[in-house]
């Protein structure tokens, strides 16, 4: 382990925190002094016999450890309800709430927050959840992993309520349903200001620029506030309408036949599953 590696696994800033400082002291066959929280020292107890434990043990372990055990198959199973968990533990939900959704005891929610997922004291630092949790969601990749961001960034950014209601089947709430939409012009707002910054200006763009430059401030003159959303999607709406694009505009597929089509089939319109009449020509298939 070099020098960056040790740094990067004493950093307190990963939820998991207390779960990495467990399995160090395994590893060093260390133990956890007596000011130690309860948490690591049940964990460090349950994976010192978990290390070594048989089918049978682990059985054992389940009825000494209950909730240490079930955080512990949650954290280390992709296919479990982890990704609800730990995205209801990004919102204001109590561990009830969240267990009575994942079927889960709420001892087992707490424990996990605590051993794997310690966020609930930085929901406040935007910057640290950007960093520690969305991020590294994104980075896992967006196709197959894609409900880990998802629910995530709902749960967060939205609350307890809209991501229940996205989950679910049924119409969702006004509340709801009014994050969504505003939620909509905002990202169009933030894709409207990457765009702007990676305008080129040219002789093609120049005077579409111009005019949408000219267009804003005869708004800003006419107006003492801010722009409403309705009329920022207009100015957005017409600049998508003046992007020029290299497709041609052409005419109207009609349900006539192409004449060319019919050039080697001497004059009829083939069905499917109709023979197709192929001719040798004047050289008898021959080359010239």
């Amino acid at each position: 382990m070099d020098l960056n590696d040790e740094i990067s696994s004493l950093y307190e800033g990963s939820p998991s925190w207390r779960w990495d400082f467990v399995k160090v002291l395994v590893q060093e066959n260390r133990k956890p002094s007596r000011l130690a929280e309860k948490p690591i020292v049940d964990a460090y107890r349950f994976l010192k016999r978990w290390m070594n434990a048989s089918e049978v043990d682990r059985y054992l372990l389940k009825r000494d450890y209950p909730d240490v055990f079930s955080a512990y198959v949650l954290f280390a199973n992709p296919h479990s309800e982890k990704w609800v968990i730990e995205a209801g533990l990004l919102s204001e939900a109590s561990d009830a709430d969240i267990g009575q959704f994942a079927g889960h005891r709420a001892g087992t929610v707490n424990l996990y927050g605590q051993l794997f997922y310690d966020v609930r004291e930085r929901r406040s630092a935007k910057g640290y959840i950007a960093n520690q949790v969305l991020v590294p969601a994104v980075q896992r990749g967006m196709d197959g992993r894609d409900f880990d961001f998802c629910l995530k960034s709902l749960a967060y950014f939205g609350g307890w309520k809209v991501l229940t209601d996205f989950v679910a089947e049924g119409a969702m709430s006004e509340d709801t349903r009014h994050f969504f939409t505003e939620n909509f012009m905002d990202q169009m707002l933030k894709l409207g200001y990457k765009a702007t910054h990676r305008l080129e200006v040219n002789n093609f763009t120049s005077i579409q620029i111009i005019e949408m430059c000219v267009k804003l401030r005869e708004l800003e003159q006419t107006r003492t506030g801010p722009l409403t959303h309705s009329e920022t999607w207009g100015i957005m709406e017409n600049l998508l309408k003046k992007c020029g694009t290299t497709v041609a505009q052409g005419q109207a597929i009609t349900a006539g036949v192409e004449p060319r089509v019919l050039e080697n089939t001497n004059g009829k319109i083939l069905s499917y599953g109709d023979p197709i009449p192929v001719t040798a020509g004047d050289n008898h298939g021959k080359a010239e």
